[in-house]
């Protein structure tokens, strides 16, 4: 249902939606850092209308921050938190979570972006082969051809990804369950925070973290509930289950990339 969204988006507006607009953190994000504001909105907000969820996309202003955007060690302390988006970030949005996945699917604090508790989680991370947190940063403007199809301020085309729709990951399943014991681990559907993308090259999927007192993955990682592996959204729109065990060079970073121009074996 998510991959036809994201075709349905691209049939309107000729591409798909951005990954993330104007993100990044700050004391103030309505007023933000010149010459712009800080955001954080989401490729999910820009696709509910075509998950039968128009009524929440239209209660949502796109003309101010989901939220504080604040973050640990920011300084931002006593800041009051916008509240104008609180009832869209608290909302639960079923076909962003995986039935299989317990949770928990809200987060318990502040750090995120400072709505407060049960700001909304997903199961489904959008893929990335980097972190890049810079608001001032577009998805053109990284002409590296190994880039991942996500990025800020910026989307691709169908014929931009030049591996072919089928040889380019979407999304991938990411647990709920992190390697932190704090709820807030996102993503978040909601708002871009700085555990927003899920970075594949060099993480692999269902990677347990080092520490054995937190069993899940890392906070950027993929993975799921299921034994052996997860699920992977395709660009092309179709869903496949990928094993833990696949290569991490010749199948998971020739996945990520949209024109690295990789020959892909069976996956």
């Amino acid at each position: 249902q998510i991959g036809l969204a994201m075709h349905n988006y691209h049939s309107t507006h000729s591409l798909f939606p951005p990954g993330a607009i104007a993100p990044g953190a700050s004391c103030d994000a309505v007023t933000g850092p010149a010459p712009g504001r800080i955001l954080n909105h989401t490729a999910y907000q820009m696709i509910l209308p075509y998950l039968e969820q128009t009524a929440l996309y239209n209660s949502y202003n796109f003309s101010l921050p989901s939220g504080k955007s604040n973050y640990a060690g920011s300084g931002c302390t006593g800041t009051t938190p916008t509240t104008d988006q609180l009832a869209v970030v608290t909302s639960p949005v079923s076909v962003f979570l995986c039935p299989s996945d317990p949770g928990p699917t809200k987060g318990d604090e502040n750090y995120a972006f400072s709505q407060g508790n049960g700001a909304q989680r997903t199961s489904y991370g959008l893929v990335t082969d980097r972190y890049d947190g810079n608001w001032t940063t577009t998805w053109a403007g990284t002409s590296d051809p190994n880039k991942g199809m996500w990025g800020p301020n910026g989307s691709p085309r169908i014929r931009d990804l030049t591996d072919g729709t089928s040889n380019v990951m979407c999304m991938v399943e990411t647990p709920l369950r992190k390697k932190k014991a704090e709820d807030w681990n996102g993503p978040y559907w909601n708002a871009y925070t700085y555990v927003y993308w899920i970075n594949i090259p060099g993480r692999g999927i269902n990677r347990i973290y080092a520490d054995p007192s937190f069993p899940g993955v890392n906070r950027n990682g993929a993975g799921s509930e299921h034994e052996g592996g997860a699920h992977v959204l395709l660009a092309d729109g179709s869903v496949r289950f990928l094993s833990e065990n696949v290569d991490q060079f010749s199948v998971l970073n020739a996945l990520t990339s949209i024109g690295g121009g990789e020959i892909i074996g069976a996956f």
